[in-house]
């Protein structure tokens, strides 16, 4: 990016007219705004000083090293987890709340972080945990969203050197004209499957396709798989037939218990 020049104000030709100054001062306000808009939209590594330039990227490196966690991991993620907090030798919490209020919106949040940290392994391995559990009520005059979001962090250092892991999970309920919606995220992306529930109608998403849903007293599905028995019958009638699978197929029988 090339340099901008940030000129300095010139005032006084007003020969002590407030209003003319106020004019001029309004002016080169704005002038100041186009500019460091224009300065800080076109920013590159180029307007960086040489440790600026090595500080970013140091940065950057550290960000690589963070792995985010596959469902597979997540076992020895909470192995690891547990284990920290079980041998820690410094635990701390701290806690914050925040009201915001604009326009549009209404939002209210309460977060709490805790550490833990163990510096004592036979092997010299030093591990730390920080939590970060939030809740927060987000309202508009359309919608009132709330969401619970828990972000754990492990980082050990071995002679090896520093690895890090993240874990991050988030629940929604929104609250709208039609009814309320329920999901989940997981490091900042939406899981698959989603419910949303109005006065007549329970639908089952995924990917937000509806895939089920339940209507009145009736279930709508494209495909079932029944583990153990399927029972059609009632009371009225005295009782049911079964359905039930055996090594040699699949078996009715009628009960007239339930």
């Amino acid at each position: 990016m090339a340099g901008v020049n940030l000129n300095l104000p010139q005032f006084g030709a007003g020969n002590g007219n407030a209003e003319y100054e106020r004019r001029q001062i309004r002016s080169y306000l704005f002038q100041l705004t186009e500019q460091l808009q224009y300065a800080l939209n076109n920013l590159d590594i180029e307007n960086f000083s040489e440790q600026g330039k090595a500080e970013v990227g140091q940065s950057s490196g550290a960000a690589a090293k963070i792995t985010q966690l596959t469902e597979e991991q997540a076992s020895s993620f909470n192995k690891l987890r547990d284990e920290i907090i079980k041998t820690a030798t410094e635990i701390r919490n701290e806690y914050k709340t925040d009201i915001e209020k604009t326009d549009y919106n209404i939002r209210a949040e309460a977060a709490e972080m805790y550490v833990a940290r163990s510096d004592g392994d036979p092997t010299g391995t030093v591990s730390e945990l920080k939590e970060y559990i939030q809740s927060s009520v987000d309202q508009t005059a359309r919608e009132v969203r709330m969401e619970f979001s828990e972000t754990a962090e492990i980082a050990q250092e071995t002679a090896d050197g520093l690895a890090e892991y993240k874990r991050d999970i988030s629940t929604y309920i929104k609250f709208y004209a039609d009814g309320i919606e329920i999901g989940k995220t997981q490091d900042d992306e939406s899981l698959p499957y989603s419910v949303k529930i109005t006065n007549e109608k329970m639908s089952f998403l995924q990917n937000g396709v509806e895939v089920a849903y339940i209507m009145y007293n009736k279930l709508y599905i494209t495909a079932v798989e029944i583990l153990d028995r399927l029972s059609i019958g009632s009371a009225s009638m005295g009782g049911c037939f079964d359905f039930e699978t055996s090594e040699t197929g699949l078996g009715i029988i009628w009960r007239n218990q339930f």
